[in-house]
């Protein structure tokens, strides 16, 4: 939210000093886990932050790659299970 107030028909509100130093936090935040997560997931910043923090269903974000693979919650032990056990034969 840029400019100097912020309109709702009929009311306008004047933007404090106090919003733009939140906004500036929350900007910094935003890129910071948009950072975080293109380095984990192999996407751009852009394309994480195009996203817009949305929530998706399992399969929209396995399209969008936000997830590697859609399990269910006893797949998911079984996978948690597997790296654990593969984690300790390895060491």
């Amino acid at each position: 939210m840029t400019g100097v107030q912020t309109c709702a028909l009929p009311i306008c509100f004047p933007v404090t000093i106090r919003h733009l130093v939140s906004q500036s936090r929350y900007t910094l935040r935003v890129d910071e886990f948009a950072g975080h997560v293109s380095t984990y997931r192999g996407l751009s910043v852009e394309a994480i932050k195009g996203l817009d923090a949305k929530v998706f269903t399992a399969s929209k974000a396995k399209a969008n790659g936000l997830v590697d693979e859609v399990m269910t919650n006893n797949e998911f032990a079984a996978f948690v299970a597997k790296v654990h056990k593969d984690t300790l034969n390895e060491g």
